[in-house]
């Protein structure tokens, strides 16, 4: 956006990249209603795990959390000239579940101080995400 809006955080599902068919959908629908969007890949991806992952195995939630809030405060950093009025956050299938948990890191570090965090279709048996 070209002015002051709240900015989301989109997390993709298992082994997707930032840039696949559904963060591409939900980035259009949420840039149209005014927010500002940043897409971050599944730490399940290739892509995450070469490049922002500490450890490069996948699945354990509280490290993929840490992770992925790690990614989020660079994207920040590196946007500090963004105009944010407030942070939310969602992600689906196993990205929904990624958010649950980087949610609730986020209640103690109160970085982002999430106003809302949206779980689309959290996965309920993990080796079916």
């Amino acid at each position: 956006q070209d002015h002051a809006a709240p900015l989301i955080f989109i997390i993709a599902g298992t082994g997707a990249h930032y840039a696949s068919s559904y963060p591409e959908y939900l980035k259009k629908l949420f840039y149209q209603a005014g927010y500002h969007v940043v897409q971050l890949s599944s730490p399940t991806s290739w892509d995450f795990m070469a490049s922002a992952s500490r450890f490069a195995t996948p699945g354990f939630s509280s490290d993929d959390a840490d992770d992925l809030y790690r990614v989020m405060q660079a994207v920040r950093a590196q946007q500090r000239d963004l105009p944010v009025t407030d942070y939310y956050l969602t992600g689906y299938s196993l990205g929904a579940l990624n958010a649950a948990f980087v949610s609730h890191l986020d209640e103690s570090r109160q970085s982002f101080n999430f106003k809302k965090v949206l779980l689309l279709n959290p996965p309920v048996n993990l080796y079916t995400s």
